[in-house]
């Protein structure tokens, strides 16, 4: 899937890729406080035990960020 944009509300529980809301089931992951991510799963009612569902991470990479050696 190609995102061109992206809309994440975990307060208001809204999940829109590409300007449309996307109905299946899927985890997200933003950054958090300390380095450690917050995560919420969207469309739970369509989660079905024991079955993958779709996994969405967004990471911010810092301006001054240097791989490690």
């Amino acid at each position: 899937m190609k995102i061109r944009s992206l809309h994440i509300d975990f307060d208001n529980d809204i999940l829109e890729i590409n300007g449309k809301g996307y109905e299946k089931a899927t985890i997200v992951n933003l950054p958090g406080v300390n380095g450690w991510d917050i995560q919420k799963l969207f469309n739970s009612q369509k989660f079905k035990a024991r079955e993958e569902c779709d996994r969405l991470k967004v990471q911010l990479i810092p301006a001054n960020h240097s791989p490690s050696s």
